[in-house]
């Protein structure tokens, strides 16, 4: 095995101490605002858990859309007991709905792209449905048996009819 075999997958740890602290906590459940240092009051209570996947966890928390409405009405922060562990600061307030504020003009803005495309696409196959339908198949009528080949193929009308390959076809020739 090489050392990639090896490696831990931190992002699936993540996720599974994630759905884990949001069983055991209500303050995770909730998505209260969590007290400032709170990752080493899991490390006390769980010595062997992931430091890495804790970050990982406490960041992708902390980030999710329903903390940070929690984090902008919020008044007091609190401990995995559910006690209260200080304040919530107006600058706390002001960063969480500045963050909502970007990602929601972020997903408006990917939202109006995606409809623009879709638009477009649109517009540009009934277009090319109008130019079917106004060119058709067409044929040129270069000797006598093009015409009816031409029908015979699916042709709407012919383009081209050159009367000069008929006026010297040997059968027209006196």
């Amino acid at each position: 095995m090489t050392a990639a075999d090896q490696k831990p997958d931190h992002t699936a740890d993540a996720r599974t101490l994630q759905k884990d602290l949001q069983q055991r906590f209500a303050v995770f459940r909730n998505f209260s605002p969590l007290a400032i240092g709170i990752d080493k009051q899991l490390v006390a209570q769980q010595a062997d858990i992931s430091r890495k996947a804790l970050r990982m966890t406490l960041r992708s928390h902390t980030l999710s859309t329903r903390y940070l409405k929690e984090m902008q009405t919020a008044t007091v922060r609190l401990n995995l007991d559910g006690s209260e562990a200080g304040e919530v600061t107006d600058e706390a307030r002001t960063h969480a709905a500045e963050l909502l504020r970007e990602r929601f003009k972020k997903q408006a803005e990917q939202r109006k792209a995606v409809e623009a495309a879709a638009r477009a696409e649109q517009v540009a196959a009934h277009a090319e449905q109008v130019r079917r339908e106004k060119l058709g198949a067409r044929a040129n009528a270069d000797t006598g048996d093009n015409p009816a080949d031409a029908r015979a193929k699916g042709a709407e009308g012919m383009v081209l009819g050159r009367t000069e390959h008929r006026a010297h076809d040997r059968e027209r020739l006196p």
